[in-house]
């Protein structure tokens, strides 16, 4: 599965997410930093969830590892039981992204945080990150 970089939470009027991506974004001196010229904000690129948390709260753009929607093949054959393992493993990574990203859409409202993995909750779902009972 190939994994791209995409840029969440930057300030805007409207609520979407960034269509730029980590490459197309001017180089600073930080390698995990680089310079929007659209919105002139700095972009972090972020690889915990207590990094990407802390950021977003402070209303700072971030960028995370996301798959790419479009990245489908087609494979022909018997699996092997380690193959069909890193498959799951993948395909579960990749909602998780999904299910952040939508969580990090939630932080400038009345959210309360998830008292598991710190991400904001869904009013009436709970935690759509981890799935923490409320």
């Amino acid at each position: 599965m190939n994994w791209i970089r995409s840029v969440s939470n930057c300030k805007s009027e409207f609520k979407f997410r960034c269509p730029k991506q980590w490459d197309d974004l001017v180089r600073t001196a930080d390698q995990s930093t680089r310079f929007c010229k659209e919105c002139k904000e700095n972009v972090y690129l972020t690889r915990t969830d207590a990094e990407t948390l802390q950021r977003a709260r402070a209303g700072q753009c971030v960028a995370r590892l996301r798959p790419q929607d479009d990245d489908r093949q087609i494979e022909v054959g018997e699996i092997s039981p380690e193959y069909q393992a890193r498959l799951a493993a993948e395909h579960e990574r990749a909602q998780r992204e999904k299910r952040i990203e939508e969580a990090l859409l939630r932080i400038p409202g009345n959210s309360r945080p998830c008292p598991k993995c710190g991400f904001p909750e869904d009013a009436a779902l709970g935690c759509t990150v981890c799935a923490a009972p409320r």
